[in-house]
């Protein structure tokens, strides 16, 4: 975006503009194996992006990142990329939840909620019947699943069907089935970790690929082909100040 559609609009500011990413993980893409991630660092500092990870920030005033390991560093736009705090809803709840970390609703592995007083694996007792969580803010006890809509859709379905067979005693618990996870990292590059993990463009294709396999009609999918033609014939629309 900087250098590419941003330097034809504002031609004064080529060459002047930095980007410094700051990360309090010690790797960028920790969902992903090693190996990706420092494929993702390494491409990055070849693109002169300064990736500083194991970063604490402290604060943000204006024009001034204040972080605990750099002190004051001074910025022209500044874009918070991370979550924030835990939902209200979950902070609020007299349940078991995750330690380190984002606070998370812990389940059993058939995703009834587990109650506070619930052992460490939560399988059990202390479960809180005809309650249940899935999504991003929870998670299940003794097998922490990356906050994906991958696990997302497969706790659903798996709910779903428990729920209309009538909960059944002797029902198989939920299982996630790892799929391939890809991210993309700019410049029609990208990292797929799956049964083989796979770089570059054909990677950035499978991350472009997944915008239409989400999408429900083919009418979306027309169009959505459409506005990245136009966007790679023209360049996207940029409103000026």
């Amino acid at each position: 975006l900087v250098h590419g559609h941003l330097a034809h609009v504002y031609k004064s500011l080529a060459g002047m503009v930095t980007v410094s990413v700051y990360d309090v993980a010690e790797r960028m893409l920790g969902a992903f194996g090693e190996k990706l991630s420092e494929y993702a660092m390494e491409r990055f500092r070849k693109r002169e992006v300064r990736v500083r990870m194991g970063r604490h920030i402290e604060g943000v005033e204006e024009g001034v990142l204040v972080i605990k390991e750099d002190g004051r560093v001074g910025f022209g736009v500044c874009v918070w990329a991370a979550g924030n705090k835990v939902s209200g809803l979950v902070q609020g709840m007299d349940v078991r939840k995750s330690e380190g970390g984002m606070e998370r609703v812990l389940t059993d592995r058939w995703l009834r909620v587990l109650s506070s007083k619930a052992g460490k694996e939560g399988d059990e007792g202390g479960v809180l019947e005809g309650v249940y969580a899935l999504g991003d803010a929870a998670d299940v006890a003794g097998h922490e699943l990356p906050t994906t809509a991958e696990v997302a859709v497969q706790k659903a379905k798996w709910l779903a069907k428990h729920l209309n067979a009538g909960e059944q005693p002797d029902s198989k618990p939920f299982s996630y089935q790892q799929k391939s996870m890809v991210a993309y990292i700019g410049r029609h590059d990208g990292v797929v970790e799956g049964k083989q993990d796979w770089t570059g463009a054909s990677a950035w294709l499978a991350w472009r690929s997944g915008s239409l396999e989400w999408t429900r009609s083919w009418r979306r999918r027309a169009m959505i082909c459409i506005y990245w033609f136009m966007n790679k014939l023209d360049g996207r629309e940029i409103a000026r100040r």
